[in-house]
């Protein structure tokens, strides 16, 4: 900061104390903010980070720090980089707080930090399955006659699973269970391994799945989920899939739906 004034000779003198005056005042304000996040950080990781460690963040300390830091970058070397980590030591806290749930962190810091989005979707319902298309009916129907093989001797739960290929034929699969529990397999998974092993180059245009009991509609396990994707990207084409049970039935275009996060392996 410099002052202009008519007499040359005093100009120094006035520049000189009002700079003064301002390193004394903004030093002893630096090294207080300094030493304030410096006992946050050091007493933070032998707390739970629920407590008061959530007060030393916030947007005011910040922009106090950052004006400091601005102010004394033109000025000395030295209150400059005090003043810089204080501020560092600002946003440190206050990540720190954030990223360990507490409920104190300064909520307009927060909202910078996060970036809220949403995953809509869009799927067909329908209330009863005499109001589905004559073709979704008709793979209920195959997928409940492959329930009839499903072998769930533990969990007394039989799923089975039918799929329609772009030749026109129907493919079957059910869930079967065994005494060493990882070893079963689900009536989907079933179903896509033996269409891949054994109908390659025919793709699957729609699966169907059902149960007994069938109290409401049946949907895929995460793992089944994950298989079903993979089945789409390797035949480069979506798979309808309609999900049954309780009278009603639920059906989406393709199975990414179903798993909007799913494992890629690249």
């Amino acid at each position: 900061m410099v002052l202009h004034h008519k007499n040359k000779k005093i100009e120094p003198i006035i520049n000189n104390t009002i700079h003064n005056f301002l390193f004394k005042k903004f030093l002893v304000l630096s090294l207080i903010l300094f030493d304030f996040t410096k006992k946050a950080l050091q007493e933070s990781p032998q707390r739970d980070f629920s407590c008061s460690n959530g007060r030393f963040s916030g947007v005011p300390m910040a922009k106090m720090g950052l004006g400091i830091w601005i102010f004394n970058r033109k000025c000395r070397p030295l209150f400059g980089f005090i003043s810089a980590l204080s501020f560092v030591g600002v946003i440190d806290g206050a990540l720190l707080s954030a990223k360990c749930g507490t409920n104190r962190a300064d909520p307009h810091l927060l909202k910078l930090m996060i970036m809220e989005k949403k995953f809509v979707f869009d799927y067909e319902h329908y209330d009863s399955i005499e109001q589905m298309p004559q073709a979704d009916r008709l793979l209920i129907e195959e997928a409940r006659k492959a329930v009839t093989t499903a072998n769930a001797t533990y969990s007394k739960f039989c799923v089975g699973a039918a799929a329609r290929l772009r030749s026109g034929k129907y493919i079957y699969g059910s869930n079967f269970e065994s005494e060493v529990y990882p070893a079963g397999l689900c009536a989907e998974r079933s179903l896509l391994f033996h269409a891949f092993a054994c109908h390659k180059d025919d793709v699957i245009e729609a699966l169907a799945i059902a149960s007994e009991p069938s109290l409401r509609e049946c949907y895929p396990c995460g793992q089944c989920r994950q298989v079903l994707v993979d089945a789409e990207r390797r035949q480069s084409s979506p798979i309808r899939i309609i999900m049954s049970g309780g009278g009603s039935a639920s059906v989406v275009k393709s199975a990414e739906l179903l798993m909007p996060f799913t494992f890629i392996l690249k």
